[in-house]
């Protein structure tokens, strides 16, 4: 698959030029971030603010739930986006953060609700599949960050593959990631975000189960205005951290769109590999 920037690039400038991408007249999309700040893995803050200003500009950025159900204001590039975060870095609360709140852009970010320190921050290291060397979220940040446009949903209690437990163990990390954030929050925990991204038939069913209204995935895509995605298979563009402005710009823009058929592509052969269908 193409992993090289330089690939994406030319091949993102074939794609703008195709007659279906050109005739497009409004989108939605959701755009994905993980750690920022000065850490291994973060976003540099300088990059992250100049994307949010490039997307204030630019594009509509509402809610994930608005997004999901029509409320889109016309914006110069007929996009309206939705900012959403994984795991529950404490760089989100540092760093992003400040920038969302002077922006006055929502966000939503999706909680390993075990991760989530009470009274300090927990280490990543101590939780499979999370960025190394991190700091954790605390709740009381998390609650000063959802009184200003920020959303919480669960990323379960540990960040496993939803699709290799058994459905008792599915059953206990999607109710128990959804208790804890209402609990320690006070507000519905109406979204859920799949480790990894992966997902079948199954796993959707075991969400929808639980009681959550809607889920994301890892596959690049957007949906047209007027049309509804997937509640339950909502697809999201990564936003990487050697990515350029306008790199982010071709992102926003859908230049980079054919990079969800490779994503498919792959995941098909995973799934014949592994036996499951998602």
């Amino acid at each position: 698959m193409i992993d090289s920037l330089a690939w994406k690039r030319r091949l993102g400038r074939l794609y703008s030029h195709l007659p279906s991408h050109r005739a497009n007249s409004g989108c939605g999309m959701v755009l994905t971030y993980h750690s920022v700040g000065p850490t291994r893995l973060g976003l540099p803050v300088e990059n992250f603010r100049e994307q949010m200003t490039w997307l204030k500009e630019n594009a509509a950025v509402v809610p994930l739930d608005g997004l999901l159900h029509g409320a889109w204001p016309h914006s110069k590039t007929n996009v309206a986006c939705a900012i959403t975060f994984d795991d529950g870095y404490a760089g989100v609360y540092r760093w992003a953060f400040p920038v969302l709140r002077e922006l006055e852009i929502p966000a939503t970010v999706y909680l390993v609700g075990d991760a989530i320190g009470y009274n300090a921050p927990r280490k990543s290291n101590e939780f499979a599949g999370l960025y190394p060397d991190e700091e954790m979220l605390v709740w009381s940040e998390a609650r000063e960050m959802q009184e200003q446009k920020v959303d919480f949903g669960s990323h379960l209690l540990g960040h496993w593959d939803l699709t290799s437990l058994t459905p008792a163990q599915a059953k206990a990390e999607l109710e128990g990631s959804k208790r804890l954030i209402e609990d320690r929050l006070g507000r519905e925990c109406a979204s859920f975000c799949y480790p990894w991204g992966k997902h079948d038939d199954d796993a959707v069913g075991e969400v929808k189960a639980a009681g959550y209204r809607n889920a994301v995935i890892a596959i690049q895509a957007r949906w047209q205005r007027g049309t509804t995605p997937d509640f339950y298979r909502i697809p999201r563009a990564d936003v990487r951290r050697e990515y350029s402005l306008e790199d982010f710009a071709a992102v926003v823009r859908g230049d980079w769109d054919y990079l969800g058929t490779l994503q498919r592509l792959r995941r098909a052969m995973s799934r014949a590999s592994a036996g499951r269908y998602a």
